[in-house]
């Protein structure tokens, strides 16, 4: 048994350190992300240079961001169920089927509950974009901006990924608009401004993660069973999160988180 616990405490330890890292490299992708776009600024189309590196970027966080709802996903089942998922069984935490096969079916904790399944949501939307990658070249490029004027932006056709299907509230924290095309023409075309995506898709999946371990440690789940791990519900009801230090405040304040 000693050893058994052992082996498990090693393996939490070494997912945990296995998200930290992947969370780490999406942040570094969105620092060169927006590093590239701030050479951009004004009326000029941006050169097929600074495009280039700013989707190229985005395709990275995507990919990392991916990899820690995996990783994190297959944590929680061995939490709940004492063993890895089988191979036919959801293990990510973009799958609907795991948040309510054992977050909204095994927690009666209400609000966090509803936090977790919104989060998802979001974390659903940087998979399927992820996905699109591993088939074609994800659709971006500049286009006319939103404001009055012959300023542009660079941005991901929405039109051209069927599978991106956005509430009005999603819409809204994405930056997604009605462009029009760069010639005179009626037509416009659905885009996302990159840049609000990659903060929104990556502020949402840090909050996710804060908000999966805040269920794991401060809540237990109905009906623990003998392979339930002891870590679930571990934390006193009086510990409480460290507040943010202020350094945080005006960060967290400037990209909406």
């Amino acid at each position: 048994m000693p050893e058994r616990s052992t082996r498990h405490r090693y393996g939490l330890v070494s997912d945990l350190g296995s998200i930290a890292a992947r969370a780490q490299r999406a942040l570094h992708a969105l620092d060169e992300l927006l590093a590239a776009l701030s050479t951009h600024n004004g009326p000029h189309t941006p050169t097929l240079d600074t495009t280039e590196r700013v989707s190229e970027a985005f395709d990275r966080e995507l990919l990392y961001l991916t990899a820690v709802f995996d990783t994190f996903g297959r944590l929680f089942r061995r939490l709940h169920d004492g063993r890895a998922p089988k191979r036919n069984e959801p293990k990510t935490l973009y799958s609907p089927a795991l948040i309510t096969s054992h977050v909204v079916d095994k927690y009666a904790a209400g609000e966090i509950v509803d936090r977790i399944v919104e989060h998802r949501s979001y974390a659903h939307i940087t998979a399927t974009l992820r996905n699109y990658i591993h088939e074609a070249v994800l659709p971006t490029g500049p286009v006319p901006s939103r404001g009055y004027g012959s300023a542009t932006t660079i941005a991901v056709n929405l039109d051209l990924l069927d599978d991106v299907e956005l509430t009005q509230q999603q819409a809204d924290q994405l930056g997604v608009w009605k462009a029009s095309t760069a010639i005179l023409s009626a037509e416009t075309t659905t885009v996302g401004d990159l840049a609000t995506f990659a903060v929104t898709l990556m502020t949402t999946a840090l909050d996710y993660v804060n908000t999966v371990i805040e269920l794991i440690l401060f809540h237990h789940p109905i009906a623990a069973t003998a392979d339930t791990h002891p870590l679930l519900g571990f934390a006193p009801q009086e510990l409480h999160i460290p507040e943010p230090r202020p350094d945080e405040l005006p960060i967290r304040s400037y990209f909406g988180w």
